[in-house]
């Protein structure tokens, strides 16, 4: 991508020098790469699939020309002579990470480090992001300095091991706004046939910490160190010393480190000491209360936060910056007094991806300890629904004792309803006004709890037990 506009500096000069002319309007393609794209009709068109066109053959032999263009991964060009504009496709194979897989593609591609399109940041003009519906696009205008300082735009993607470019040139001025317009059109059209979709890598390999009990599996192409071993002889090309490694991680409380095939990310199982209480006994609602304070784990600014429930204990699985100002996932539980925690970090500046999310939520779900039994923890609707019937049943309860036990007899009206506001309204409201107070309790309770005392009071106020029975009127006398 880089070079492409260098490489293109001549042909640019030579779309200057010849006549216009015209071309039909339609959808163009380029079998090689197995990509679709719709260019405006004034432009005239070079590829494998076109070399007809009488504008090319009054330049170059075609055949040869293109060659020579594949030889330097230019699949199509596309001129118009009247506003000496050149438009270029090119790909080549690639490592990069895919943009699919991007977590957050704008985060990640505008950043002004990143150098995608050329190699000087003071010839940026604007850059921007384009998503279709297959994948996202960067897209830079800039100076081209390789050209006599003309204006370029291109943008860039990669997908399915390709990198993929499209570069739009002018001769000796800046871009219009019309053309500006016709290459994000132009980027919006790709279309890729056959494209595969990213598909969550199996977890297939299990791996046994003796050190704590522990089993978990993982993609079997991740390269994994414990106290155990290597997993891949491939590692020890990237470690001057793996036991010393081990041996330091374990010390700092790191029991096991896996590097994705591409070492792009990392992926530790850390335990810790902590005084947190245990997860287990907790509801789902209090683990995921939003003023959970979580940074005596090294765990600061959390962005997201989800639970993943596994037989023996829940995970909170969270996004989180660490101390160290590093992005990253993890997953972890607190049981008796000590956290596991399965952390995942994107090594150097590499992004965060959607597979290295997946893999993490597929190893906290396979967890398993050893001498620990699984639990059933009821849901929040369960526990919702014992509340609700528990409550309806405890409020009238007193009330309905003393009239059908004690008192044995109908009590008034008015009796019942001071019964009510004493023993349930009141004492109910003073509650809630205590929860509102409190931090720790959640507005949802508070729902909860209104509804429960308009039902118990409705229940109690209209029940038998608090209907006095209708005193007969006296029937006037017949003459």
């Amino acid at each position: 991508m880089r070079r492409i506009a260098a490489i293109l500096a001549a042909a640019v000069l030579l779309v200057m020098c010849c006549p216009a002319a015209t071309a039909a309007d339609r959808e163009y393609t380029v079998e090689e790469l197995g990509m679709t794209l719709r260019l405006p009709e004034e432009y005239h068109i070079l590829s494998t699939q076109i070399m007809d066109d009488p504008f090319w053959l009054d330049i170059k032999e075609p055949t040869a020309y293109m060659q020579q263009l594949k030889e330097r991964n230019i699949y199509l060009l596309a001129a118009d002579a009247d506003s000496g504009t050149l438009i270029t496709v090119a790909a080549k194979a690639t490592t990069a990470i895919d943009y699919r897989d991007l977590l957050e593609p704008e985060t990640c591609l505008l950043n002004p480090e990143n150098n995608i399109v050329h190699d000087n940041p003071e010839a940026t003009i604007s850059r921007e992001v384009i998503s279709t519906t297959q994948t996202v696009f960067y897209v830079e205008r800039f100076w081209n300095a390789h050209a006599d300082n003309d204006e370029a735009m291109a943008c860039a993607t990669a997908v399915n091991g390709m990198d993929y470019g499209i570069v739009m040139q002018s001769s000796g001025a800046a871009l219009t706004e019309a053309q500006v317009q016709t290459f994000r059109s132009i980027v919006e059209s790709v279309w890729f046939t056959d494209l595969p979709e990213l598909e969550p890598t199996p977890l297939t390999q299990e791996y046994r910490i003796e050190e704590l009990g522990m089993t978990l599996t993982l993609p079997e192409q991740y390269h994994v160190i414990t106290s155990q071993g290597i997993s891949d002889e491939t590692l020890t090309l990237h470690l001057d010393d793996p036991a010393a490694l081990m041996q330091g991680l374990m010390d700092s409380g790191v029991f096991m480190a896996a590097y994705v095939p591409d070492y792009s990310s990392a992926v530790m199982v850390e335990v810790a000491t902590t005084e947190l209480e245990d997860f287990r006994t907790q509801l789902d609602r209090d683990l995921l209360a939003p003023e959970n304070d979580f940074t005596e784990l090294g765990i600061h600014n959390i962005q997201s936060c989800e639970l993943i429930q596994t037989p023996q204990a829940p995970f909170l699985a969270v996004r989180f910056e660490a101390e160290d100002g590093r992005s990253g996932f993890g997953s972890f539980t607190v049981m008796d007094g000590v956290c596991f925690a399965v952390m995942a970090y994107p090594t150097a500046n590499n992004p965060l991806t959607k597979s290295l999310l997946q893999d993490l939520s597929g190893m906290t779900e396979s967890i398993r300890f050893d001498g620990i039994r699984d639990v059933l923890r009821p849901s929040d609707t369960v526990v919702l629904a014992l509340e609700l019937a528990l409550l309806v049943l405890l409020l009238p309860g007193p009330a309905l004792i003393y009239r059908h036990l004690i008192k044995k007899q109908p009590i008034s009206r008015k009796r019942a309803s001071l019964v009510v506001l004493l023993q349930q309204i009141l004492p109910a409201g003073g509650f809630m006004l205590a929860q509102t107070i409190i931090p720790n309790i959640m507005q949802e309770q508070l729902l909860e709890l209104a509804g429960l005392v308009c039902v118990a009071a409705t229940f109690v106020i209209y029940s038998e037990g608090y209907r006095a029975p209708k005193k007969e009127q006296p029937q006037p006398e017949e003459a």
